[in-house]
């Protein structure tokens, strides 16, 4: 049987994922599947389930993503200041998400950016801010990456719903209409 959303050459949406293909004609996709009515919408919800996984995946990941925008914005800030300062100036430095000190920062050159995984590196000050700008734009690019990917990933749900529904339903009048001719030939009316 042959998956709403596999073929051989399945068109793929961002990032690689296989675009749900859209049943337009119900009773030549299930004669072209050769597969019981409850195997074909056993497939399409799994199809449809994978593309909600693949949803609260890249949701996650853009959440982490735009939560790490403010950051690089602040220490840009931190750095620029730094930078236009002329001589020792007080600031105040967050030690947590509620706590700060108060402490003097003499004129500097280089400052110490957190690169994440437990690595701390040494830069100049024009050096950090380049780095923390192509950090910043490259954040960005991802966000709206993870945004295209959302919006393809709901087409696709939404596509493999209205499949699962046409399938239904189209099961549905199948069984009316047999049901119907059965009644029809044993019911007195039609042998009178």
């Amino acid at each position: 049987m042959t998956s709403s959303t596999e073929s051989q050459s399945a068109p793929e949406g961002p990032a690689g994922i296989p675009k749900a293909r859209f049943v337009e004609d119900v009773a030549a996709y299930i004669k072209e599947a050769n597969a019981p009515f409850n195997i074909i919408l056993t497939t399409f919800q799994e199809s449809m389930s994978k593309y909600q996984l693949m949803e609260q995946h890249v949701r996650t990941r853009k959440q982490n993503l735009a939560a790490k925008i403010p950051e690089i914005k602040k220490s840009m800030e931190a750095i620029e200041h730094l930078q236009e300062s002329e001589g020792p100036s007080e600031v105040r430095v967050e030690m947590n998400d509620t706590l700060y000190v108060t402490t003097t920062v003499p004129k500097t050159e280089k400052v110490y950016l957190w690169l994440g995984a437990n690595v701390m590196l040494e830069y100049g000050i024009p050096e950090a801010l380049e780095l923390l700008a192509s950090k910043l734009e490259a954040a960005k690019k991802r966000v709206k990456a993870a945004d295209e990917e959302l919006t393809f990933l709901r087409d696709q749900i939404t596509v493999m719903e209205v499949n699962t529904a046409r399938v239904y339903n189209f099961e549905v009048k199948q069984r009316r209409s047999r049901g119907g001719e059965a009644g029809s030939s044993t019911s007195p009316i039609a042998a009178g």
